[in-house]
């Protein structure tokens, strides 16, 4: 596997549990931020790693850093976290009106999916494609995305992060 390494100055990565995985080459200019989740599906008609975003079901997690992808699809190659014990830490939003739900220790092993704007983070209120299952966290008291808000630890749901998918 080589070393495992990730530019972490932000508290969004993996938390605890294994690193197995495979390499996996990223979508062209795809974009990566500390401040918000990895959690990567893999595109069905290209063959590539993408961001997870609505409607889309996490298989891993990319261990890169900050940074916009190659703007060659594939030249951009991370390792991809899918072991089924990994818990990775990513923000929650929550506004009280889209995003009704918020962290609370009730939530321990529901269901939810994944968001991008700007940032990837859990949307705790959707419960489409159930990608990930929350372990643990922290409730949100703003209603923006930020390093020191709320986040949720989660886990790879294996009844849905099946290779070979975009859904």
């Amino acid at each position: 596997m080589g070393d495992y390494v990730e530019n972490r100055p932000s508290k969004f990565s993996q938390v605890s549990g294994g690193k197995s995985g495979s390499l996996i080459g990223m979508s062209a200019s795809e974009v990566i931020y500390n401040s918000g989740g990895k959690l990567v599906h893999l595109n069905t008609s290209t063959g590539f790693g993408e961001i997870s975003d609505d409607g889309e079901t996490p298989i891993g997690w990319v261990v890169l850093g900050e940074q916009t992808c190659s703007s060659t699809a594939g030249n951009t190659k991370a390792w991809m976290v899918t072991d089924k014990t990994a818990v990775f830490r990513i923000p929650v939003i929550y506004d009280n009106s889209t995003y009704t739900t918020n962290y609370a220790e009730t939530l321990k092993m529901e269901t939810c999916d994944v968001k991008v704007s700007t940032y990837q983070y859990a949307n705790l209120t959707t419960t489409t494609e159930n990608g990930i299952v929350i372990v643990g966290g922290k409730a949100a008291a703003g209603t923006t995305i930020s390093p020191s808000d709320g986040y949720v630890d989660v886990m790879l749901n294996p009844n849905t992060a099946i290779i070979g998918t975009d859904n």
